[in-house]
């Protein structure tokens, strides 16, 4: 009754006015100061899993994104989740002569021409991505080096215009938490937005991955190893001169260092803390043992 709603408002005034006992264990809440409220505020627009996610592979070449791209895309497939890479690098090679695109020159920052076909390979490969996720595609895995922060931004900045995220919602630079975005018959979906970065600095890490990049990729065909490694060298070079690892305001991360189990992770929650993150602290990088053992199923055993 509203006598009853009058009577019962003044107990709750005196019940929220009392001083919180850190040390109650019925205590549910604290009182929070506000900077620090909108700090958290941050976590819990993370924290929910959004339909969709982009994991950008971002790192120097020969330092194995596309093998920690393939190994990953593996795992999440076999966990259940509709996984697909989509590889800018397979792009340029399908659609440019590999003479004048595969060679260390095509990778020179100085040429604008050049750069600006490099851009142009990577955002056509993204929007790939964009369009396989809006017709079933969970997750997506953008492999290319988006070795600077303006690379990086236009991505971010690509995903939160695509089909009309909707104004005012979290952008994926805000750590990875995206917005709703139009896909097919006009439903929406989130999108999150991770990177994956692999650092390399130890060298017989760095000899060994550019060996088997040179032996595999076809960006060598027709060069010797010893020539191929230069060519690659030199690209690694170029790339190194607007090389900047992710910084924290750029959004959600996870760097792994050296191809081992060091991991550093900012703004990561919900299903990629459970799968994605785990999965890269175990990943490893050479062949192992495996024994299977088949026990009869009977009263002896």
């Amino acid at each position: 009754t509203k006598g009853a709603r009058l009577h019962h408002e003044p107990m709750a005034a005196a019940r929220s006015s009392r001083p919180v006992d850190y040390y109650d264990g019925k205590a549910v809440s604290l009182d929070i100061p506000e900077a620090i409220q909108r700090r958290l505020s941050v976590r819990s627009s993370l924290t929910p899993d959004s339909a969709k996610l982009i994991l950008v592979m971002v790192g120097l070449p020969g330092r194995g994104k596309s093998f920690i791209a393939h190994k990953l895309s593996r795992f999440l497939n076999w966990t259940g989740y509709q996984t697909d890479i989509f590889n800018a690098g397979q792009n340029r090679r399908a659609n440019h002569s590999p003479t004048n695109h595969s060679r260390a020159g095509f990778f020179d920052p100085s040429d604008a021409e050049r750069k600006a076909k490099r851009e142009s390979i990577a955002m056509s490969t993204f929007e790939e991505l964009l369009e396989w996720l809006a017709g079933g595609g969970e997750i997506g895995i953008f492999d290319a080096t988006n070795s600077n922060p303006q690379r990086r931004a236009l991505l971010v900045s690509r995903a939160a215009e695509w089909k009309g995220w909707r104004s005012g919602d979290a952008s994926p630079a805000a750590g990875g938490a995206g917005a709703g975005v139009a896909g097919g018959g006009g439903a929406r979906f989130g999108v999150s937005i991770v990177f994956i970065e692999s650092i390399c600095t130890d060298k017989s890490i760095l000899e060994a991955n550019m060996l088997s990049k040179v032996r595999a990729s076809p960006d060598f065909a027709g060069l010797s190893e010893e020539e191929a490694l230069s060519d690659l060298r030199q690209r690694v070079s170029h790339y190194e001169a607007s090389y900047v690892p992710v910084a924290d305001e750029e959004g959600a991360y996870i760097k792994l260092f050296d191809l081992s189990s060091k991991v550093e992770a900012s703004h990561i929650y919900g299903r990629v803390s459970s799968s994605v993150l785990p999965y890269l602290l175990s990943i490893t990088f050479v062949a192992r043992p495996v024994a299977l053992v088949s026990v009869p199923d009977n009263d002896d055993t």
